[in-house]
């Protein structure tokens, strides 16, 4: 009876906090526009939505009208040739010879020879070995059954290779085949069709792409040009190297058995619009690092286990905007003897978020928004992530969703972090660390069914906005200490025994400064010595706007208090003092200050019918369920211990 009465709870809360909110809403954060107040610095973020169900209302999907804003973003040419990535600019090659090769259907004509390249032509595959310096290859025309090769030489040269208006199809082997470890400069230019069809022959070269290149492929294009790339074997697009994608590329990559993009090094994204579809591979695959600092990502990774995005190494994401979708489940891998499932974001390394907008939605059983295997940073930029997927598994072995999830140190120093998980089942966790977690800034709401913030170390909350409100479980919860040093806190908790703000038996919290409010069905013991001082009492305040006065009647903060089963409350304000009177009001009226997910710093509060009044004294706090439901206060001066 107590699990279908708490699963009705849960139920009712989440329509409440969605009501009015459609699939089709936009989210209204926009990052790097901040307040300046105190504990939200010029700058980092952008506080103008004031409700939870807007900030948490955002939607997933694929919006090509973007494509604009980002396909040509304005990338900085080097100019100096010393600087590391001179040479990584088409702008800086130059071309001296141009050859022109045309399909028409069965053959392929050349035109402009010159002496140091060697061409052949067998029907409509074309054979190219160059000595030469400055060449660029323009291909256009069609075929149903032709290629393009570079085959390896010892005095390679880098090249350009322009795509106009090109339609071609390879049937057992790469559309375009590049051998030499050169860097090749690939413009697009009008239409540009590629696809290969079949099982690849046997070969002793590597050939692992519909198009493939041993060196670094450079991708580019001129203004109104696409390419669309379709595998039924392969990666759509391979590097044995890097894959640079720069300003102008329009790329729309289909591949039925791999990964979109894979390469061997590493994977840049800088600029241009990239469409990734996979049916049982990865949207981009890389065993080095990815980079991504521009350009329009929309990947929609099918299959099992797959993600939208994977590093065997690190990620870093400045900017740009990332859609990313998907929707298979997590499976069991006897030899790990663990699941494996899906992520949208996933670095075997570190992942490091300082710009750009990252959104992302994972439907299967135990998908994850963000996963890293090492350290998470997000210090700016706007990340949003929903899961509906449910856990899998049964005893020590299972799978649960997780919106954001590091095994090694998590810090959030800025930015706009929403997280939203609708699925249910123990471990669905909205923002899940391993280790540490430190939130020092920026604003971070999560919704979810289990622990909406948990971390397996100490969490600590510095400064910043923070809303996190679970359905079934703690709202805030450290399995170590749980330091509370300043910044806006709204903690909404399931009801009881479970608490707004939470401490693992044997630690404790610890309160230093900022502005907290939390509800749940009980309130866990905070250490006596902590320096703020802080109140707990027990109402129903669901559904309403509290405000906290001091003595004088100055209203400290106010929060506008989702629907929530929970009564008992705590909370405590910046300057708070033992031994002073401090009074809660119900219904109070704010104006002006900053509000973000329902808790209003530096207003002016007024109004409202009182709660309780009291002054705060030493008696412990410890769980409320054990109390009558009157206020009991407590004043913490002892000196904050070291960390």
């Amino acid at each position: 009876m107590k699990v279908q009465y708490a699963f009705f709870c849960a139920l009712m809360a989440l329509t409440t906090l969605f009501c009015g909110c459609s699939e089709d809403e936009p989210l209204t954060i926009n990052g790097n526009s901040g307040s300046g107040s105190e504990d939200n610095p010029a700058g980092s973020v952008d506080v103008s939505s004031s409700a939870a169900s807007d900030v948490l209302g955002f939607s997933v999907a694929f919006d090509t009208s973007e494509k604009s804003t980002f396909l040509n973003g304005g990338e900085t040419v080097p100019t100096d040739s010393a600087d590391a990535d001179f040479e990584n600019f088409a702008e800086n090659f130059t071309t001296e010879h141009t050859i022109y090769i045309t399909y028409n259907e069965g053959t392929a004509t050349i035109e402009g020879m010159i002496e140091g390249v060697n061409i052949n032509a067998t029907s409509a595959d074309v054979v190219v070995s160059s000595s030469i310096k400055g060449v660029t290859y323009v291909l256009s025309g069609s075929s149903s059954d032709g290629s393009f090769r570079m085959e390896d030489g010892t005095d390679d040269k880098k090249f350009g290779l322009i795509l106009k208006d090109l339609s071609l199809t390879k049937v057992g082997a790469p559309a375009i085949n590049i051998q030499p470890s050169k860097r090749c400069y690939l413009q697009i230019q009008g239409t540009n069709s590629l696809a290969d069809n079949g099982t690849y022959a046997s070969s002793d070269e590597d050939r692992k792409g519909c198009i493939f290149s041993e060196g670094k492929l450079l991708i580019s294009g001129t203004s109104g040009s696409t390419l669309s790339v379709r595998s039924e074997t392969k990666h759509a697009i391979c590097s044995d190297d890097f894959v640079w994608i720069h300003d102008g590329a329009d790329l729309t990559l289909i591949s039925q058995a791999k990964d979109g993009i894979h390469a061997n090094d590493s994977v840049v994204v800088s600029g241009g619009y990239v469409s990734i579809t996979t049916t049982d591979g990865d949207g981009i695959d890389s065993e080095g690092g990815i980079s991504l600092s521009g350009g329009l990502l929309h990947i929609n990774a099918g299959g099992d286990t797959h993600k939208g995005i994977k590093s065997d190494a690190d990620i870093l994401i400045s900017g740009g905007k990332q859609v990313i979708m998907t929707s298979g489940a997590a499976v069991y891998d006897s030899s790990e003897a663990d699941y494996s499932s899906c992520s949208a974001l996933k670095a075997d390394g570190n992942i490091t978020i300082s710009g750009g907008h990252f959104l992302a939605q994972s439907t299967g059983t135990g998908g994850k928004g963000i996963k890293a295997d090492g350290q998470l940073t997000i210090s700016g930029g706007t990340i949003e992530v929903a899961t509906t997927g449910k856990r899998v598994g049964s005893g020590s072995t299972t799978s649960s969703p997780k919106g954001i999830k590091a095994d090694g140190i998590l810090t959030i120093s800025g930015g706009n972090v929403a997280v939203r998980l609708s699925g249910t089942g123990d471990g669905t966790e909205g923002i899940e660390g391993k280790s540490d977690m430190y939130i020092t800034g920026g604003c971070t709401a999560v919704y979810s069914y289990d622990d909406a913030i948990n971390a397996a170390g100490n969490l600590y909350i510095q400064n910043g906005y923070v809303y996190a409100q679970s359905l079934n479980n703690d709202a805030i919860d450290a399995n170590k200490n749980l330091y509370l040093q300043g910044g806006n806190v709204v903690a909404i908790g399931a009801g009881a025994p479970e608490n707004a703000l939470d401490a693992a038996e044997g630690y404790s919290i610890y309160v230093q400064g900022g502005n907290v409010f939390g509800i749940g069905g009980s309130t866990a013991q905070t250490a006596s010595s902590s320096q703020q001082a802080s109140i707990a009492f027990n109402a129903s305040v669901s559904g309403k706007t509290i405000g906290l006065f001091d003595p004088s009647g100055n209203g400290l903060f106010a929060v506008s208090v989702p629907s929530t089963s929970g009564s008992a409350c705590y909370m405590t304000a910046s300057g708070m003092t033992a031994g002073s009177s401090y009074t809660v009001r119900s219904g109070v009226s704010v104006s002006g200050g900053t509000t973000w997910c329902g808790i209003n710093v530096d207003g002016t509060l007024s109004g409202g019918s009182s709660v309780t009044t009291a002054t705060t004294h030493k008696a412990p706090i410890s769980s409320l369920e054990h109390y009558a439901p009157t206020i009991i206060l407590r004043a913490f001066v002892s000196l904050y211990p070291r960390k």
